[in-house]
């Protein structure tokens, strides 16, 4: 009975021992999976560029020290502002020493940008937008004629999506006008770094000053001037627009409205 006994009370001890040991190994696995859960969530994936923020035209988003919203800070940015981007954690971006800002009220990579580009799509109009399509809400707020030059001041990329961001447009009737100050965006896909020849056909009048004449150019600009003025109050047939400026015949170009630098009109009619 005592050898029995003392076999049993062996087994039972190898047992423990055994469970000790896999209770251990089960530790050290939990243990190195959380750690590297931790390491992973704590680490900032590196980004450059600029990014804008995109909330609520007027208001602003609050930036926090760390990349969570359990510290806020009392900085605030506004609305439609660009800031540099040093990385990326927790769908946080980080802008700065201790500041942080959520992912889903930014446009990145956006970067400014100062050029003209050209509506290129013949026959029809191209929409404008808010904001790139597919961020938040966009809804679309009008249509630019082809050839239309807009004044691009931000590139988007977004769903790998190119988007320029405009402030102003020039047409063929009114010249550059300001009324896209808000958030104005359009494909870039549908601009052209050229200017755009639009086909057209009926007649321009010249309002300038009495007595006085506007110059003519060979070309759709003042690299090439002729000798020959169009005289107040005239009207000529056109075919064409242009960079701004009106085809009247061949190699002969007009100005077209732009207020900004000189004091021609030029009305459009249909037949």
């Amino acid at each position: 009975m005592k050898n029995k006994g003392a076999r049993l009370i062996r087994i039972v001890i190898v047992a423990l021992a055994s469970f000790v040991v896999w209770i251990s190994s089960v530790n050290e696995v939990q243990a190195e999976t959380s750690s590297a859960f931790i390491y992973e969530k704590s680490t900032m994936e590196p980004r450059s560029g600029s990014l804008m923020i995109n909330f609520v035209p007027k208001y602003s988003i609050r930036v926090y020290s760390t990349p969570s919203t359990s510290n806020p800070t009392k900085k605030l940015l506004p609305d439609g502002s660009n800031w540099k981007v040093f990385g990326i954690q927790n769908k946080f971006y980080n802008i700065g020493k201790n500041q942080w800002i959520p992912s889903e009220y930014a446009i990145y990579p956006c970067n400014k940008m100062n050029t003209i580009g050209y509506v290129n799509y013949p026959g029809y109009s191209v929409n404008i937008y808010n904001f790139p399509r597919g961020v938040n809400y966009s809804n679309n707020v009008g249509g630019l004629e082809h050839g239309t030059a807009i004044h691009i001041t931000q590139k988007a990329v977004v769903n790998g999506k190119t988007w320029y961001q405009f402030d102003r447009t020039n047409d063929l009737d009114s010249g550059w006008e300001n009324y896209y100050k808000g958030k104005s965006w359009i494909e870039a896909r549908f601009i052209s770094n050229n200017p755009i020849f639009v086909t057209l056909y009926g007649w321009v009048q010249i309002e300038y000053i009495p007595g006085y004449g506007v110059r003519v150019y060979q070309t759709p600009d003042k690299n090439n001037p002729t000798n020959k003025y169009l005289q107040h109050g005239t009207r000529w047939k056109v075919f064409g627009y242009q960079n701004d400026y009106y085809k009247v015949g061949n190699n002969q170009w007009v100005p077209a409205p732009y207020l900004s630098k000189n004091r021609v009109t030029l009305r459009w009619q249909y037949k």
